[in-house]
């Protein structure tokens, strides 16, 4: 529990310095980059962790040598800039009022709104990856394929799927980027739905599925940072991200219920129609923004 607590502080910190520093061509390459680290970085972390934990000797020598390589991670930062803050005070109270002003303002621009409801849509949620091991009895998957497929290989497909949906970032609209990937998630799903319920069929498709997902990641990370501006970028980024975790919840439970009532390819055929909606919704939604704000 503690160590999420300081992985939350970490990452908080680690965004608002990103938001300051990085010019507004390089978000989406830079969003890429950090949801790299989250996701590919818990995978290949922890494959490390257990690696160390079978061939060290001493059951003290893993947890000093992860101690020693976060340490040096800090080393970075000779490299940031510190930002000047235009929120703090020396008044916890005016501070405070600072904080939850600059969040509103940034809500009331165009891309600031267009992001935040952005972060409700059933789009690019990846929901359907939490029901891999659940699902892989219809596929007739084993378990070494379930483990291979969703623990480190996906970790790395995923971070892949970062970068490079980063980069493509960088290249266009990031709003419709963000679309554009969740449009390719959802013919993912539908392809998964009507391809042969085989184990290598599991194996592509999920590992394709896993890859859209780094898509919309970092299209998500790109979006957030270029709407946050700067002031209190580590909470208002943090406010979108915590935010964009209510579609990923609601969409597990449809898509478990779903499961339930219509079998696998109901489930695939239900996440991808929710995102087709959530497109078809959004566009107007930009035209009728553009407009007011």
């Amino acid at each position: 529990m503690l160590a999420n607590i300081a992985v939350s502080f970490l990452g908080i910190a680690t965004n608002g310095l990103a938001a300051h520093d990085t010019p507004e061509e390089m978000k989406g390459r830079v969003g890429g980059y950090s949801q790299a680290g989250n996701l590919g970085g818990a995978g290949l972390g922890g494959g490390a962790g257990l690696w160390l934990a079978q061939h060290c000797s001493s059951g003290w020598m893993p947890a000093i040598l992860l101690a020693v390589s976060c340490m040096l991670c800090c080393l970075a930062l000779f490299f940031v800039k510190e930002p000047a803050s235009s929120v703090r005070t020396e008044k916890m109270a005016k501070t405070l009022r600072n904080l939850f002003q600059d969040i509103w303002t940034t809500g009331k621009t165009r891309l600031g709104f267009l992001a935040l409801f952005l972060c409700f849509l059933p789009l690019g949620t990846g929901a359907a990856s939490n029901l891999w091991s659940a699902v892989s009895s219809d596929w007739k998957a084993s378990a070494d394929t379930v483990a291979f497929v969703t623990g480190i290989m996906g970790g790395i497909i995923t971070a892949a799927g970062c970068l490079i949906g980063g980069w493509i970032c960088d290249r266009m609209d990031r709003q419709k980027a963000y679309l554009l990937f969740g449009l390719t998630q959802a013919l993912c799903t539908l392809a998964m739905a009507f391809c042969p319920h085989t184990q290598i069929m599991y194996i592509i498709w999920t590992s394709v599925y896993a890859f859209t997902l780094g898509f919309a990641y970092a299209a998500f990370s790109a979006f957030v940072f270029e709407a946050i501006g700067k002031g209190a970028a580590a909470t208002k980024f943090t406010v979108y991200a915590c935010l964009s975790n209510v579609p990923i919840y609601y969409m597990t439970i449809v898509d478990g219920w779903a499961h339930s009532r219509f079998g696998p390819t109901g489930m695939l055929v239900i996440e991808a129609v929710m995102a087709v909606l959530s497109i078809a919704l959004f566009f107007p939604l930009i035209k009728v923004v553009s407009r007011k704000l």
